[in-house]
């Protein structure tokens, strides 16, 4: 397991430690009902996963919306929006992208790496 793939896991470790009735470790159907599983298996060189924006292949799956913190309690489930009502979400991101454009600064892992003690993590 390479140093990004335990940094993830070991971020969704802490999120179900500490969230218990919000988030799972465990991915499967049974596990993650009413929860969310953050899929640190994604988090692999050559792992695929459905980019932010994109259509959900399966039926009743949705569109794929990236969200803030403050908005998850009012989540209905992977099929909140749909290509019928996910413009003006689509136009709101790109305004917000657009003025933020100039605002930018670089980030870094370590810290957060070192508060959730990954082992070989910078």
């Amino acid at each position: 397991m390479g140093t990004g793939e335990r940094l993830a896991k070991a971020v969704v470790a802490h999120l179900a430690r500490v969230m218990p009735d919000r988030f799972v470790l465990k991915s499967g159907p049974r596990n993650r009902v009413g929860k969310i599983f953050v899929d640190y298996l994604r988090n692999t060189q050559g792992a695929t996963t459905v980019a932010a924006w994109s259509v959900r292949a399966r039926p009743g799956m949705g569109v794929s919306v990236p969200v803030q913190w403050d908005e998850i309690d009012d989540l209905r489930g992977g099929s909140h929006w749909t290509v019928r009502d996910v413009q003006p979400r689509v136009d709101e991101a790109m305004a917000t992208a657009t003025k933020a454009a100039d605002t930018r600064s670089a980030q870094s892992l370590s810290g957060a790496a070192r508060a959730l003690e990954v082992p070989g993590f910078r």
